[in-house]
């Protein structure tokens, strides 16, 4: 099958709605016949650490991110900005022999017209999936990276549009099918969480949030992560990334804040110019 026509296939609805009427009921006749044991349901299973990396362009966001698994460990990697690939043959990385693979998540992206664009959306979130899927049994990663979360943001909407017969930029009346884009961005981080043994790691742009006081005076602006989906509520860990220069030399730093895991990640400022995230921090527990 071509490309083209796994677009055109992509996404579509069983043959009547009478039929999707029936699944629908067979699915519900099937929970609720569900039965739940307190002695078996206690969430006793070792929980996965969630990593938010942010940052300005060209601020070691990505550096960051490869810094933060143990030596030796299996990486997966969705790039949504051609740029993930670099980073893992930096000299100070590659001596931990990490076992990096790269995909492309715009691969299949084509936006030489709106429609195309939407489709092609659509086969880019079924391809985020079954990469995912098949890496169980092919790679086995420990970590599973999201480089660029405001593009993924971008294309889930397009999902969300195209599932709903919206066109790719047209005005929504019903705001409450924008809880459809958070959805399969949920979906794919709990695909993630599944998936890796040890966690996940998403990257994302900064944005300006305003500190008012109680008179409702403006005192500062301060960056913050350019939050999606439920990401923020699932994050432990916050690494802002910044660079700065010294002596006409370029210093990279990575900013703890808010971790929930301080015994392994305490908040701090450190200096990551030419150096791991976790041979700088873990030390200094």
């Amino acid at each position: 099958m071509t490309l083209s026509e796994e677009v055109q296939t992509f996404g579509m609805a069983p043959s009547s709605p009478l039929e999707k009427k029936k699944q629908e009921v067979e699915e519900l006749k099937a929970m609720e016949q569900m039965t739940f044991d307190f002695d078996e349901e206690e969430d006793t299973e070792e929980k996965k650490t969630i990593f938010s990396v942010y940052g300005l362009k060209n601020d070691g966001k990505t550096a960051i991110c490869y810094g933060i698994p143990e030596p030796g460990e299996k990486v997966l990697v969705f790039s949504f900005d051609h740029k993930s690939s670099r980073p893992k043959d930096l000299p100070f990385i590659k001596p931990a022999e990490l076992n990096i693979k790269v995909y492309d998540a715009l691969k299949y992206i084509d936006k030489s017209t709106a429609d195309i664009y939407q489709a092609t959306s659509e086969v880019t979130y079924k391809y985020i999936l079954s990469i995912m899927e098949q890496s169980v049994e092919k790679f086995n990663p420990a970590w599973i990276v999201f480089d660029g979360t405001e593009v993924l943001s971008s294309l889930m909407e397009q999902v969300m549009r195209l599932r709903n017969n919206l066109r790719p930029y047209q005005g929504i009346s019903n705001l409450s099918v924008w809880k459809e884009r958070k959805q399969y961005i949920e979906n794919i981080h709990d695909r993630a969480v599944q998936t890796a043994s040890k966690g996940v790691i998403y990257t994302m742009y900064t944005e300006k949030d305003t500190v008012i006081d109680r008179d409702g005076q403006t005192i500062r602006m301060k960056d913050i992560p350019k939050w999606i989906g439920s990401v923020m509520r699932e994050t432990d860990v916050v690494i802002r990334a910044d660079a700065t220069f010294e002596n006409d030399k370029r210093i990279y730093w990575a900013y703890v804040e808010g971790s929930k895991i301080q015994d392994l990640y305490p908040d701090g400022k450190f200096n990551v110019t030419g150096k791991r995230f976790r041979d700088v921090v873990v030390p200094c527990v």
